[in-house]
């Protein structure tokens, strides 16, 4: 399952992906830094990707993993 459908499953914001392009200092080599914003909070890793598609994919499947976790735990807490 995807970020974006997950959401819609879970009536919960879309995300809204963004990004920026940085130099490397060392190297001269620009990259991307992504990053998801979910309603008020930012989301992102804190590195960079060689391609933009690369760079979403990874942030995305990293939140998705994360909202998944959230939601496990706060099912375990209302079990008796």
């Amino acid at each position: 399952m995807l970020l974006p459908d997950y959401c819609s499953q879970e009536r919960t914001t879309l995300p809204q992906f963004h990004h920026e392009m940085v130099v490397d200092s060392n190297t001269g080599v620009s990259r991307h830094k992504v990053w998801v914003r979910l309603g008020t909070e930012r989301l992102e890793l804190p590195v960079t990707f060689s391609s933009l598609s690369e760079g979403q994919e990874r942030v995305a499947r990293q939140v998705l993993n994360r909202l998944r976790s959230r939601e496990k735990k706060d099912s375990e807490k209302q079990k008796p």
